[in-house]
């Protein structure tokens, strides 16, 4: 990018490439070639939004969820589910509301896991909250939907 606005610039990454614009100035874009494989649990497309400086530095951003917001677990079977968070800096991410035998562990570059064997069959609200590591700016929450069935 070669002009000096200032943004917003809108990044939107995709199965088949990224591409950066800016709607105050619709001449700059930039197109890249697909990215690597990603989690499944990240969505096919999602969009960023931050501002650049006239230097190029990217300053702090508000976090935001990327991942899902549900999942289906098994009763008394072990069970995995990366939560995903993007923010600037890099968001650290806490729950609530966790049903009995599971557990959110931060893996400390924007992602948690949440894991463990649940004990009982029914759908649960967890709350994730996500805190940028220097708590700039507010946090965000996702409503988390958790299906615990039975697996037949």
């Amino acid at each position: 990018m070669t002009q000096n606005n200032l943004g917003p610039y809108y990044v939107t990454a995709g199965q088949q490439g990224g591409k950066v614009n800016n709607p105050v100035n619709e001449n700059v874009e930039q197109t890249d070639p697909a990215p690597p494989p990603c989690n499944t649990n990240y969505d096919a497309t999602s969009t960023e939004i931050f501002w650049l400086t006239q230097q190029g530095i990217l300053v702090p951003t508000s976090p935001k969820f990327l991942s899902y917001a549900s999942a289906t677990f098994y009763v008394n079977k072990l069970n995995s589910f990366i939560v995903v968070a993007t923010g600037n800096p890099v968001p650290v991410i806490f729950s609530s509301g966790l049903p009995a035998g599971l557990t959110l562990t931060n893996n400390g570059n924007g992602q948690a896991t949440l894991s463990g064997t649940p004990l009982a069959i029914g759908t649960f609200l967890i709350n994730f909250t996500a805190v940028n590591t220097d708590a700039f700016g507010p946090s965000t929450t996702q409503q988390f939907t958790l299906t615990v069935q039975q697996l037949s």
